[in-house]
């Protein structure tokens, strides 16, 4: 499987591509955001959307990617990228209170069909590293939440019809117990 990642100039991408690639079929090419060779993106079989600074709109041609893949491609998007996934299907972005810095906290799962979580329990910790989310009251069709924190911040998103999804805090991060076994449910979900 030839997974795609944007690197969105975070210092978690290259944990989080070993991670993906810990899993034996899959092959992953790195671009970072404002170098994207497009046709490059055509033969990918899935794509993922970095952790980065900042918010979507600087994070180069991030939102492009999600314009043109959006239904092509089954997309990840973690941290920054579910931002600009939500963003992008119309969910508000708020600068939060807390800023979460390499703190892990509870996540809860909302739906228990949603693959990614397949296997997890509920509440399960996580690795958070973030002063940006999406509006819980935003977040409307045709995205669905598919996951909270314990102050009903969004941790996770999903698209109804297209193969979409996003997570809030970072699966790649040592403060992730179960964020192998999510990115593997994804990676399994999305072979072919």
């Amino acid at each position: 499987m030839r997974v795609l990642v944007i690197d969105n100039f975070d210092s978690f991408t290259f944990n989080l591509v070993h991670l993906l690639e810990s899993y034996p079929t899959v092959q992953c090419t790195v671009m970072k955001n404002n170098a994207i060779d497009w046709n490059a993106l055509m033969h990918a079989n899935a794509l993922v959307l970095s952790p980065g600074p900042g918010i979507p709109e600087e994070a180069g041609d991030l939102m492009r990617c999600i314009d043109l893949l959006k239904d092509k491609l089954p997309i990840l998007g973690i941290c920054l990228g579910m931002q600009a996934l939500g963003q992008y299907f119309g969910a508000q972005l708020v600068n939060l209170k807390q800023v979460f810095h390499g703190i892990a906290r509870p996540v809860y799962t909302t739906d228990n069909s949603e693959i990614v979580f397949n296997g997890c329990s509920s509440p399960f910790m996580a690795g958070r590293y973030h002063s940006w989310g999406l509006a819980p009251d935003s977040v409307k069709a045709p995205l669905q939440i598919t996951a909270l924190d314990q102050q009903g911040l969004v941790m996770g998103i999903r698209h109804m019809h297209l193969n979409i999804c996003g997570l809030q805090f970072h699966p790649e991060s040592v403060l992730s117990p179960q964020g192998k076994h999510i990115l593997h449910n994804w990676i399994r979900y999305n072979e072919h």
